[in-house]
């Protein structure tokens, strides 16, 4: 039964996808891949984002496709993507410091956790600073960090 319903969830957002590609708008592009996130299938998800060519300089629709690029496992394609927008929020220097931590920079993993702090109080990057300072061995900075979850 579960197999049948998986199917006709994927059968129908396939349709529509495809139905919708040549007049959608926006909305529809990013409705559509987070369905597709949603039930785990970041690849799909991508595809949808990459096929919405009209709104590729889009910075939402841009900081979305980053985000499931580094849900994907590819966190190199994420870090152009948000490299790429201009005017980031809190939450793209998180994944910012999520890419790079994934990458083994953790210098540059404190500067954009701390630039997320700066602009929004958020336990994701209280708890990564921790863990970066606590892998360190600084574990006063650990405590700091940890203390403020």
């Amino acid at each position: 039964m579960k197999f049948l319903i998986s199917f006709l969830f994927s059968f129908f957002l396939l349709f529509s996808f495809n139905s919708f590609t040549q007049t959608s708008n926006l909305k529809d592009y990013l409705d559509t891949a987070a369905l597709f996130k949603e039930s785990g299938e970041y690849e799909r998800a991508v595809d949808v984002l990459e096929a919405a060519k009209d709104f590729n300089k889009n910075p939402q629709l841009l900081k979305y496709r980053a985000r499931l690029e580094f849900l994907s496992g590819r966190s190199k394609q994420a870090l152009g993507l948000f490299n790429s927008i201009k005017d980031k929020d809190w939450q793209s220097f998180l994944y910012l410091g999520l890419i790079d931590e994934d990458l083994g920079k953790e210098a540059l993993a404190i500067e954009n956790y701390s630039k997320s702090l700066d602009l929004r109080i958020n336990s994701i990057a209280y708890l990564r600073l921790g863990k970066i300072y606590r892998k360190k061995g600084d574990y006063k900075k650990a405590a700091k960090y940890f203390s403020s979850l």
